[in-house]
C-alpha cells in the first residue's frame, strides 16, 4: 500500500483520494461524483456540453453530494492539460507543460517582432489556448490550486523569455582561436 501512496504522490495525486479500506468506500464514491459534477460544471461553462448532455447529467445524478466536497476538489488532481506551475523535472515533463512550450515556440517570432501591446495580447492569446481545456495549478498544502489570470499570464511571459535565452544559447558559436 505504502508503494501505491508513494506513486500517486510522485504524479501529484493527494493521497486522500485513496479509499481507506475497501469496505468504506463512501468518502470514494462521493470523491468521484463530485468530480463528475465538477467536470459536468466545467463543461457547461465552456459551452461544450449540449442540452441533451446536461440532461442526461441530470438523470445521473442520484443522491446527494457535499457541496463543499466539490469544490475543494475542483483542482484536486492535475489533468494532461493543465499547466503546472514551478520549476523542476516534475513541471517541466508534465504533458500540459510540454503543450505550453509548443504553443510558446510557435508564437514566438510574433512575440519577438511585436510592440509591448502585441507582446501583450500574444501572452493572453496563449492562456486562453492553454485554458479552453486545462488549467494553471500550483501545488498547496491542500492539493492543487488554480492560480489567477495575472500569475498565469506571468507564466507564459516567463515561458517566452526562457525559450529566448534557449534559442540565444544553441545560437552562439563556440570561440575558435
Amino acid at each position: 500500500m505504502e508503494d501505491c501512496i508513494s506513486s500517486l504522490r510522485s504524479f501529484g495525486i493527494t493521497t486522500s483520494v485513496v479509499p481507506k479500506s475497501p469496505q468504506n468506500n463512501e468518502y470514494h464514491n462521493n470523491l468521484l461524483q463530485s468530480r463528475r459534477i465538477l467536470e459536468r460544471r466545467r463543461r457547461r461553462e465552456n459551452g461544450t456540453s449540449t442540452s441533451a448532455n446536461l440532461k442526461q447529467s441530470r438523470d445521473r445524478q442520484s443522491g446527494s453530494v457535499d457541496v463543499s466536497l466539490a469544490a475543494n476538489l475542483a483542482t484536486a488532481i492535475p489533468t494532461r492539460h493543465d499547466v503546472i506551475m514551478g520549476r523542476g523535472p516534475t513541471s517541466y515533463s508534465h504533458e500540459g507543460n510540454m503543450k505550453l512550450r509548443k504553443l510558446v515556440e510557435d508564437a514566438k517570432n510574433i512575440y519577438d517582432k511585436g510592440t509591448k501591446r502585441d507582446k501583450t495580447d500574444t501572452v493572453n492569446r496563449v492562456v486562453l489556448a492553454i485554458k479552453q481545456h486545462g488549467r494553471f495549478l500550483k501545488e498547496s498544502e491542500s492539493g492543487w490550486e488554480e492560480v489567477s489570470d495575472k500569475a498565469a499570464r506571468k507564466k507564459v511571459s516567463h515561458a517566452f523569455r526562457d525559450v529566448g535565452k534557449k534559442n540565444n544559447m544553441n545560437n552562439k558559436q563556440p570561440k575558435g582561436k
